[in-house]
């Protein structure tokens, strides 16, 4: 029992985790869009700090979901509702 228990606040840790790399990505996705438009425009080359930060919460999102395949849908379904 105290493995299961163990696993499960583990994997209840990773999910807030991955709950504030969700919301980051929510925040900095209009951003990072435009900063794939038009890559050397000015704007997006001052502010690259939140087109590096979407990405790698982008792959830490990337990494939960093949840590937790039985999550996936879930987290799927929550990103798409940002898109």
């Amino acid at each position: 029992m105290k493995r299961e228990f163990n696993k499960l606040s583990w994997e209840q840790k990773r999910i807030k985790e991955v709950v504030k790399h969700i919301q980051i990505c929510m925040n900095k996705r209009g951003h990072y869009e435009g900063y794939r438009k038009n890559p050397n425009d000015k704007i997006y080359m001052m502010n690259r700090k939140d087109v590096e930060v979407y990405q790698k919460s982008h792959d830490e999102i990337d990494i939960f979901l093949k840590q937790f395949p039985h999550l996936k849908d879930t987290v799927l379904e929550r990103l798409k509702k940002i898109r």
